[in-house]
């Protein structure tokens, strides 16, 4: 594709290209404004005479990109001066591999009596750290760990580990969030897999594609295939709940399949993250390398790519042009990325793989003094590298590219020599930006066309909404949010072990928390909570972590796991003073709790009871399916002081209900709750909106029987959809999760709750007064969490911890160390926004606590996209803040 690009501005990075009825000018970082030819052709005359354009629509755009070209350039020259303060610490442990790949850049280097030799000396990296995390701490910013390298890092399996805890602990010094990267070529065992995946924040997994592909580019060393290995690391990965990226080598053996190289990512490797890199040039002979005439076949293949991940909701992503962010070439220290080499040096180019190669020396920013045990960086010869690579040449001035581009990176440094323009790289980003800028473009232009559509959307969605739904509401809250946030990218808010990682494992943690624990007595209030993993048998639509009981092996399991369980309520009550703080709740989750034998569950009763401070006061409360709850069963529980049902309805749809494998009918449901409420309990429900074949009418039909026979409280879940319960999604014929519409179930349900008067006590929960739902709200009192059984997670002070699954939890367990997977302690940002996250959450926020974190502007936005509504003194979560929490929490963090 040709694309008429000019450059209609003399002095500032102003651009225009040409379409057929309309022109778009753009100007960097991503900004553009599409206007007929005639606007355009007056913006540029005006400006090619230094003056301004007569047409008032002209003006205004002219106004606007002049606007936004005068702070790209100056955004530009503040990060060409500004001082390097490394954020991110990047360790090439080796350059030792076990693979022989075709193409690989560093393979000059290795040599076989290298093999055993040239690993990285820990002191230096360490020293290393300790810098990076001072700059971090300066500028209230996490410490990023790398694993990179010219060879594989977990070839140095240990020492991985070391580093990683080692890292962590000087991040928690500091007071700094810690993440770690690992990248990797995938040949792993099975238990470093999951390990890599539980410890580091995101992984980095290279694959070629299919495995013919793979095996050819990426075979080991002798020529033994890799596919198997590679594909078995990435199911493991994602079984460990990990995230990974995968880092994909396109040469020109593989330019053509692109497309399929897509599909077999996702399908095979289960990837939601791609990013292609076209070869990097190598240091020696015998490749076949891109030409410029290879740019057209290369960026047609990725668009052609890029087009089946979107529509496979994959990330597909290319790193030589970026036009959302100002860049420049790959340069380390201009990403204030601190890279140690394995000699312990540090440089500035991602390609110095050793620091030993005297083609590599000028590239040496820093090194490691024994002597004084810190790591030294030469800030002179860093300033005049960054003022060299980002020096922008006339030819660069006048590219659509110019604030954000690699230039020739990495084959050509601009800052040893000048690069050639006509290169294979240069050409394949002049195409990829100028496609990008014109399919942002198109969509502009479509929702230009379709906004006055965008409304009968959202009401053909509530055509069957009862009367008592007023749709004006939510075509408010809909308008409000509707081209500032992406709907689909609603998701639960993250545990802060599962954003960041564990700073501790095992019995290190146990050992933190009960530091803490001894460090801070107290006899204040807790809450505890005890989870139960076992159920009858597994419903095929749910998501969460459980194991079906069945017949087989039945009573060995209840017994395996009632007696870990044990073991562990005893240590913990030995702690200091813990035994002996009064208990607001107990909340039995699951799983299915009450799925146990009624003498297995008494047993772990009474057993609670004996070992912390119960009193007439404390709030028993179970989870439950409505099947186990018969009359005799009720009372049961009425005789061991349960006075809280949690109840998984789910639906009352009949065909939902068998869709998603409930047995029981909808009537005997609304029967037990009816014995349970006339018995006593408060009773809450759970309630699923986004099931296959949902209807608005029958979510509505759902929650006003709950109501009329006078439910207590509902939480209200979109389906979640991960590893165990995909299978029974894709088995559901012409069913396609639609973002939109479950927005709008969720607003006619939450109308519909509010309306009824039930109050939002959690961002997911409406209550009337008598459900406290204590356990959930263990925050708001400001009290510990004293979590217990397989992946439970509690939270003493600002020190969290987790359990780990079933069977390490049972097989693992003493008298007097509780299995635990890992922990972690919260940063200091963390632990200041403590009251103001749990205040979101909880789903109402104090004019005080506004006042006292200085959130007036945050308040202005939110009140604006309608997350937040004025009550009184405070202001309460609306159906849109629940619904995008997560981005709330996002802002007020980067805040």
């Amino acid at each position: 594709m040709n694309i008429a690009t000019s450059h209609i501005h003399a002095t500032l990075p102003v651009f225009r290209l040409e379409g057929e009825s309309w022109d778009v000018l753009y100007t960097p970082p991503g900004h553009l404004a599409v206007v007929e030819s005639a606007v355009a052709d007056e913006i540029a005359a005006a400006w090619s005479r230094d003056a301004l354009p007569d047409e008032t629509t002209a003006q205004e755009v002219s106004a606007w990109l002049r606007t936004r070209a005068e702070q790209a350039a100056e955004k530009w020259r503040q990060w060409v001066a500004s001082p390097f303060t490394p954020e991110c610490l990047t360790l090439y442990l080796s350059n030792q591999c076990q693979l022989a790949c075709s193409y690989c850049y560093t393979a000059p280097e290795r040599h076989p009596a290298e093999q055993t030799s040239a690993v990285m000396q820990e002191e230096a990296a360490l020293a290393a750290a300790r810098l990076v995390a001072r700059h971090c701490a300066d500028h209230n910013k996490p410490f990023y760990l790398v694993l990179h390298g010219g060879g594989e890092p977990t070839l140095h399996w240990e020492l991985v580990e070391r580093l990683e805890a080692a890292t962590r602990r000087i991040a928690h010094q500091f007071g700094i969030e810690w993440r770690g990267h690992l990248a990797t070529n995938g040949i792993l065992s099975a238990q470093q897999a999951q390990w890599a995946a539980r410890h580091f924040t995101s992984i980095g997994l290279s694959c070629d594609g299919p495995p013919d592909i793979q095996n050819q580019q990426r075979p080991f060393q002798g020529g033994k295939e890799t596919a198997p290995i590679v594909e078995r690391t990435a199911r493991v990965i994602r079984a460990a709940g990990g995230s990974f990226e995968v880092r994909t080598t396109i040469t020109p053996q593989t330019v053509q399949r692109q497309l399929e190289i897509v599909k077999y990512l996702h399908e095979q490797l289960g990837a939601e993250t791609i990013r292609f890199e076209p070869v990097y040039q190598v240091r020696g002979q015998g490749q076949t390398r891109f030409t410029p005439d290879d740019a057209s076949a290369f960026v047609e293949g990725f668009l052609d790519a890029q087009k089946e991940a979107e529509a496979r909701e994959v990330t597909l992503s290319f790193s030589g042009v970026r036009l959302q962010e100002l860049h420049g070439p790959y340069c380390d220290v201009l990403r204030n990325v601190l890279h140690l080499n394995p000699d312990g040096t540090a440089a500035a180019c991602f390609f110095s793989v050793t620091g030993q190669n005297p083609s590599e020396a000028c590239f040496v920013i820093g090194a490691f003094d024994a002597k004084t045990g810190e790591f030294e960086v030469n800030q002179e010869r860093i300033d005049a590298h960054r003022l060299k690579v980002l020096e922008i040449s006339k030819q660069c001035f006048g590219c659509l590219n110019i604030y954000h581009c690699t230039r020739g990176c990495p084959e050509f440094c601009n800052g040893s020599h000048t690069f050639p323009f006509a290169t294979f790289r240069c050409q394949g980003h002049q195409k990829l930006a100028q496609t990008w800028v014109l399919k942002a473009a198109e969509r502009i232009i479509a929702d230009q066309q379709e906004y006055s559509s965008r409304s009968n959307i959202m009401l053909n969605y509530l055509h069957d909404a009862p009367k008592s739904v007023d749709s004006d509401v939510i075509l408010r809250q809909w308008e409000a949010i509707r081209t500032t946030y992406r709907i689909g990218n609603r998701r639960m808010p993250f545990p802060i072990w599962a954003e960041r990682g564990f700073e501790h494992h095992g019995t290190e943690a146990w050992q933190q928390v009960v530091q803490y624990i001894s460090q801070n007595p107290n006899q204040d209030p807790m809450s505890i909570y005890i989870h139960v993993p076992f159920c009858d048998r597994r419903c095929k639509f749910c998501d969460c972590y459980s194991l079906p009981l069945g017949s087989r092996n039945r009573q060995e399991k209840e017994e395996e796991y009632t007696h870990t369980l044990l073991t562990e309520m005893e240590a913990w009550s030995h702690l200091p003073l813990l035994g002996h703080r009064p208990v607001t709740t107990v909340h039995f989750g699951g799983g299915t709790p009450n799925c146990l034998r009624p003498d297995v569950f008494e047993r772990i009763i009474h057993h609670c009871r004996r070992c912390f401070h119960i009193t007439p006061a404390t709030e028993w409360a179970l989870e439950s399916t409505s099947s186990l709850l018969s009359d005799e069963h009720l009372a049961q529980l009425k005789a061991w002081g349960f006075t809280r049902l949690h109840i998984g309805v789910q639906t009352l749809e009949e065909p939902l209900r068998h869709i998603i494998g409930r047995r029981e009918k909808a009537e005997a449901v609304i029967e037990k709750i009816s014995r349970s409420l006339a018995m006593g309990f408060i009773t809450s429900v759970d309630v699923i909106y986004g099931l296959p074949g949902q209807a608005l009418s029958g979510l509505m039909d759902t929650l006003e029987r709950l109501h009329a026979a006078g439910m207590h409280g509902v939480s209200l879940y979109r389906l979640n959809v991960s590893s165990r319960n995909r299978k029974f999604l894709e088995q559901q014929k012409d069913f396609t999760r639609d973002a939109v519409y479950d927005y709008a179930l969720f607003q006619a349900a939450h109308q519909f709750l509010i309306q009824a008067g039930y109050a939002k006590n959690h961002f997911t929960h409406f209550a009337r007064a008598e459900d406290r739902n204590l356990y959930y709200n263990h925050a708001r009192r400001d009290e510990d969490l004293l979590a217990l059984g397989p992946t439970a997670d509690g939270v003493f002070g600002a020190y969290h911890y987790r359990h780990p699954e079933y069977q390490p939890y049972t097989s693992g367990s003493s008298p007097e160390i509780p299995v635990l997977e890992g922990g972690l302690s919260e940063t200091s940002l963390e632990r200041s926004l403590h009251p103001v996250i749990t205040a979101l959450m909880t789903a109402s926020l104090s004019q005080a606590m506004i006042e006292e974190f200085q959130l007036e502007r945050l308040l202005e936005k939110w009140l604006k996209t309608a997350f937040l509504e004025k009550f009184n003194h405070a202001y309460m979560l609306t159906a849109n803040g629940a619904w995008f929490l997560n981005d709330m929490l996002t802002e007020l963090k980067r805040q």
